[in-house]
C-alpha cells in the first residue's frame, strides 16, 4: 500500500440491502486499491438484517465503519454524511448492489491521479450476464425534449428515436476513455475538494433519482470534466432498492425529482411545461395500462393507481 498517493474512501449507501451488502463489501475487501483505503457503510434506517450483514465484515486490516442512521436520509443525505466522515481525497459513492472486479478501484484512482483536472469518474457497469448496462451506465444530461419524449411515451412507441438514443447514449463506445455528462451515481468517484466546492449532494432529491444528475451538472458548470473509465469494471445488480418500494411510490418520487431538477436548472417555466405534458401523458398511460401493464412485475391496478397519483401530485 502506498501512502504517498491520494487515498480512497468508499461510501456505500444501504437501505434494506441484507441480500446485497455482504457481496459488495467482500468484493471491495478482496480488491483494495494500492493506497490508503477505508470503507464506510451508511445504512438508511433499514428494517432488515443489513446492519448485521455489514458488521460481520469489520475488524480486518481494511477499516470498515458501519453507521446506522436513525432515519432514512435518502441517497443524497446518506452520501453527504459519508463525505463528512471520510478521510481520503477521493470519494467513491456506491450502491449496495455493486461489486468491484479485480483492480477496478485502482484503475479509477490511477485515472484521477493522472488527470488532476478531472472532477469525477465512473467505471463500466455490467449486469449478471456480463453485458454493459447500456442506457444506464452513462447518459447525457436530460433536455426538455428528452423529458417530453419520456412523459409522452414517444420513447416507448419509437424506441429508436434520435432524441432518446442520444440522451441514453445507446451508441456510446464502452471500450474507450471518454469525457461524459453523467456516469450513474451507483458507482461514481468524486474528487473531495471539488465535491466541497460545488456544495455536496442536494438533499431535496429524496429519497433518490436525479441527485447524481444534479451533482454532475453542477460539476460541469464549475468547469470540471467528468470521465468514463472502461478498465474499472463493476458488476451491478440494479433495482435492489426498488423491490422495497411500491410502484406508485417509485413513480411519484421519480416525477417529483424530475420536476425539481428542471425547475432548479432550467427555470419555473420548464417545470410548468412538464407539468402540462404530464397532464397529457398520465391519462394516456392510464388508457394504455388498461390493456397492457407497464412491466410484467407490476399489476395493472397498481400501475393505474401510480399514474393517477403522479397526475394528481403534478397538478
Amino acid at each position: 500500500m502506498r501512502t504517498d498517493l491520494p487515498g480512497l474512501s468508499a461510501i456505500i449507501i444501504s437501505w434494506n440491502a441484507a441480500s446485497e451488502i455482504g457481496a459488495c463489501l467482500d468484493s471491495l475487501l478482496a480488491n483494495p486499491p494500492q493506497r490508503s483505503f477505508e470503507i464506510l457503510v451508511l445504512d438508511n434506517a433499514s428494517t432488515d438484517a443489513s446492519l448485521d450483514a455489514a458488521r460481520q465484515r469489520t475488524g480486518g486490516d481494511i477499516p470498515v465503519t458501519v453507521i446506522g442512521l436513525p432515519q432514512n436520509l435518502g441517497f443524497a443525505g446518506a452520501g453527504n454524511e459519508g463525505y463528512r466522515r471520510a478521510r481520503a481525497d477521493y470519494l467513491l459513492f456506491l450502491n449496495s448492489d455493486v461489486e468491484a472486479s479485480p483492480d477496478a478501484l485502482e484503475h479509477l484512482c490511477r485515472f484521477m491521479d493522472a488527470h488532476p483536472v478531472a472532477a469525477a469518474a465512473g467505471g463500466k457497469l455490467i449486469g449478471a450476464d456480463g453485458s454493459v448496462q447500456r442506457g444506464f451506465n452513462v447518459r447525457a444530461f436530460p433536455t426538455l425534449t428528452s423529458a417530453a419524449f419520456e412523459i409522452l411515451m414517444v420513447d416507448k412507441v419509437f424506441p429508436r428515436n434520435r432524441v432518446s438514443r442520444n440522451q441514453r447514449m445507446l451508441d456510446f463506445s464502452y471500450g474507450e476513455v471518454a469525457e461524459v455528462d453523467q456516469p450513474a451515481g451507483a458507482c461514481l468517484l468524486v474528487r473531495k475538494r471539488v465535491f466541497e466546492t460545488v456544495g455536496l449532494f442536494d438533499e431535496r432529491f429524496y429519497p433518490a433519482w436525479f441527485e447524481d444528475v444534479d451533482l454532475c451538472l453542477r460539476l460541469r458548470h464549475n468547469g470540471s470534466p467528468i470521465f468514463f473509465v472502461p478498465d474499472a469494471v463493476f458488476r451491478h445488480r440494479g433495482g435492489a432498492s426498488l423491490q422495497h418500494l411500491e410502484y406508485r411510490e417509485f413513480l411519484s418520487f421519480w416525477y417529483q425529482n424530475l420536476l425539481r431538477y428542471f425547475e432548479k436548472h432550467h427555470g419555473r417555466s420548464s417545470s410548468l411545461l412538464l407539468r402540462a405534458l404530464i397532464a397529457i401523458g398520465m391519462p394516456a398511460r392510464m388508457l394504455a395500462g388498461i390493456f397492457v401493464p407497464p412491466k410484467p412485475e407490476v399489476a395493472r391496478k397498481e400501475a393505474l393507481a401510480a399514474y393517477w397519483r403522479v397526475l394528481r401530485e403534478s397538478l
